[in-house]
């Protein structure tokens, strides 16, 4: 995994950016991974969490995501399971 500071910075601040797209459950997860410093474990807790509550995100947010989780070390194809919100408010996957 990086430990680049800007990867450390940018994946501190998923958790919250998230949270209300979360269940209670994940999102305690993800930030319990979060203070510890495992990035990766965040990262793939909160694209379950995400794919699980089928919450839409935008296309901008997803390519983060996919960033971030290359950094990570995560397998290609992490955010594929997730939904895209349509520019009319939407969700596609």
């Amino acid at each position: 995994m990086s430990e680049s500071p800007t990867f450390a910075a940018a994946a501190a601040e998923l958790p919250e950016k998230y949270a209300d797209r979360l269940s209670d459950d994940d999102a305690r997860w993800v930030h319990a991974a979060a203070a510890g410093g495992e990035y990766g474990e965040m990262l793939e807790a909160l694209l379950a969490g995400l794919e699980r509550s089928e919450a839409p995100v935008t296309v901008d947010e997803r390519d983060e995501l996919a960033h971030l989780a290359a950094e990570a070390g995560l397998p290609a194809g992490s955010t594929d399971g997730l939904s895209l919100r349509r520019s009319s408010g939407t969700s596609d996957q």
